[in-house]
This record gives C-alpha cells, sequence and structure tokens, in this order.
C-alpha cells in the first residue's frame, strides 16, 4: 500500500509558474518603463514648443530699449528713437531722428556744407564706443579742425545685412536729401544674416531664407530657437565657452564667423551673387541721387591670416570696381597697427580704429573735390 505518491509535477510546475511570473513582471516594467519614457517626451516637447512659443511672443526684443519691432519685411526693426544710457559703460545716444548721436540735421544741408550719409550696421552705429568715438562722428571733428563743413549721418544699424543697408538707404534718403557722398561703411559679415542672438528668432522668412548662413538643418533650426539662443548667452554658459579672454585673442585666428563669410565672398555661390546683386542695386540708386558712391574694406581682428582673405578682398575690389565705385582699403593700416588698441572685440573697431576709417574717408573726400 501507497501511502504517499511522489510529486514530481507540482516542483516542475511551480518552478514554470515562476519563471512565468517573473517574464510577465519584466514585460510590466518595460511597458511602464516604455510609457514614462513616452509620456516624458511628449510631455518634454509640448513644454519646450510652450516655453518657444512663450519666449518669442513676450521675451523682450531688446530689454535695454535700443531697438524696436516694425511691420517692414526688410528692415523689420529700427533704432529707437530719443534715448540715451550707457551702452558697455559708453555713453549712447540715439536722436529723435533714429541716428546714433547726439546731432540732428535737417532735411536739406545748409549752403557750403558738404553732406554724406553714412550706411553700415553696428561697426558703422558704433557698437561697444561712445558717441564721440564713431567714424561719422570723427569725420565731422576732423573736418571742423580744417576749416571744413561737413555733415556725416549716421544711418547704421546693428546687424543689418547688405539687402537691409540697400534698403535704408532706399526709405531713409527721403529723409535727408542732397548728399554729396554716400559712403558704404561695409562689415564683411554683411554678406549674411548677423549673429545676433535676440534677432535670430525674428527674421523674416525671405530674409533668413535667402540670407541665412548655410549650415546643416539642426543648426539652421537651433539657431532660430529664442529658447536656445537665450540659454546659449546666459553669463554663466558664455563665461564656460569664452572664458576671460576670447579664443579670438588667445589664438589669434579670425572667429569662425569671419572665415565662414570670407569663404562665401571667395566662392561664386549664391550669398556671393545676392551680395555682388544688392551692392550694384544699391551704387545704382546713390549714383541716380547725384552722389558719390564710397565703400570701405576694413579687415575684422586677425581676418588677414585666413586664406580666403585676398580672394574676398579682391572679389570685394572687382564688384566696387564695376559699380564705379571708390574701395577704401584699410587692410594694410590695420594689420601694422596694435591689435589690441584698433579694436574693441574681434569684430568691431575701437576709437583708434574708427579713427582710421574717418582720416581715410576724409582723404578720399579732400581728393575728390
Amino acid at each position: 500500500m501507497i501511502l504517499f505518491a511522489p510529486e514530481p509535477t507540482r516542483n516542475a510546475t511551480t518552478t514554470a509558474d515562476r519563471e512565468s511570473t517573473s517574464q510577465t513582471t519584466r514585460s510590466g516594467i518595460i511597458r511602464r518603463l516604455a510609457f514614462a519614457c513616452g509620456a516624458l517626451v511628449v510631455f518634454g516637447s509640448i513644454s519646450i514648443a510652450v516655453t518657444e512659443i512663450c519666449m518669442r511672443r513676450y521675451m523682450s526684443f531688446d530689454p535695454l530699449g535700443w531697438y524696436e519691432k516694425t511691420s517692414d519685411p526688410i528692415l523689420f526693426y529700427r533704432l529707437t528713437a530719443s534715448i540715451a544710457d550707457l551702452d558697455h559703460g559708453k555713453q549712447r545716444t540715439q536722436n529723435a531722428q533714429r541716428i546714433r548721436g547726439t546731432r540732428e540735421y535737417a532735411q536739406t544741408p545748409p549752403n557750403g556744407v558738404y553732406r554724406t550719409l553714412w550706411l553700415g550696421d553696428s561697426a558703422c552705429c558704433g557698437s561697444c564706443i561712445g558717441d564721440d568715438e564713431t567714424a561719422p562722428a570723427i569725420i565731422e571733428k576732423l573736418a571742423r579742425k580744417r576749416n571744413q563743413s561737413l555733415e556725416a549721418i549716421n544711418l547704421g544699424v546693428v546687424g543689418y545685412n547688405i539687402r537691409q543697408v540697400r534698403e535704408v538707404f532706399r526709405q531713409r534718403s527721403s529723409e535727408f536729401h542732397n548728399p554729396a557722398t554716400v559712403v558704404y561703411y561695409h562689415h564683411i559679415n554683411d554678406i549674411i544674416n548677423a549673429p545676433w542672438w535676440r534677432l535670430a528668432p525674428s527674421i523674416p522668412h525671405q530674409l533668413r531664407r535667402d540670407y541665412d548662413p548655410p549650415a546643416p538643418w539642426l543648426r539652421s533650426t537651433l539657431r532660430r530657437s529664442a529658447l536656445v539662443q537665450y540659454l546659449a548667452h546666459t553669463s554663466i554658459v558664455h563665461r564656460l565657452r569664452f572664458g576671460p579672454r576670447s579664443a579670438n585673442t588667445r589664438t589669434k585666428k579670425p572667429t569662425d564667423t569671419t572665415r565662414l563669410c570670407l569663404n562665401l565672398y571667395a566662392s561664386q555661390n549664391e550669398h556671393a551673387i545676392k551680395f555682388n546683386e544688392n551692392l550694384k542695386t544699391l551704387a545704382k540708386n546713390v549714383q541716380e541721387s547725384g552722389a558719390n558712391f564710397v565703400v570701405i574694406w576694413w579687415p575684422t581682428r586677425y581676418a588677414e591670416s585666413d586664406p580666403n582673405y585676398t580672394t574676398a578682398r579682391d572679389n570685394l575690389r572687382k564688384w566696387t570696381s564695376e559699380t564705379g565705385a571708390d574701395l577704401i582699403d584699410l587692410t594694410t593700416q590695420f594689420s601694422i597697427g596694435d591689435q589690441n588698441l584698433l579694436y574693441v572685440d574681434p569684430d568691431h573697431p575701437s576709437r583708434q580704429g574708427q579713427h582710421l576709417i574717418a582720416e581715410a574717408v576724409l582723404a578720399t573726400l579732400e581728393n575728390e573735390q
């Protein structure tokens, strides 16, 4: 008589059940993790999108008030009128005519006064320097010392490219009549939309399509993100990226933007073609107004060390010559001078650099008279 039967199947079943339960548990954990990750991605994407929209809509275009938005599709921002304060520790004034400087000008120049209009971007407007340190302000002082009557109306606006510079002359020449000479204070980055971080997310589609620098799609997308640009330009990130001194000063090489732009000038690409077309149109409009046209070429810091520098400069010389304009090439003057004295940063001349430009322009004007 067998009292207890062997139970091998129970142990086998129990082991199988445990394995099945373990697999079910792992599958459940994986599903929950996948769901959590998916929810996190969706929630994060929505949060980023909402933040981006809010920043574009409500973040101040310029918290310091130097610039204001407009509905113009080309000049979609401009200098704010009647504002004065310190900018980078320097006195900055924008008068009621939306001109950098304290002086205001009549619609028509007084008798015997030689009027010049100055077109350009931040270098012309005078980034990081005082009201009396811009080339237009300096050339007026130089002329007065020589008993010459000269007006230099500074129509430069930070960040404008060649298309916007051309539009400035078209619109604002109706405010300031009878210029004897129009000076295009050319800046190497005029060939593209300037990398001004607050400006980038607001650039209208047409300007973005035609003048944004060539870049992979991801970089182009990030360039247009208000959130990314804001985070990238916080003081903490800026210190981590550049340290107490800029990489440009440490390596004595041109900035990435300068190298990119010089390559565009030197190459026969769509950016070079557009720049040449705009330059010719600007020159034609200036000459139709009865004024002489002068173009300034000056190197940003260490730009002449770039292998494309000479070709880029020669191409601009050729394009300028084809328009019948005068080109003032200041490569030598800036190259032999003290780089620490001639520049306030890698992209802008100091008071001493502006003085070199003003002297060169005045000498050209005197030779023309």
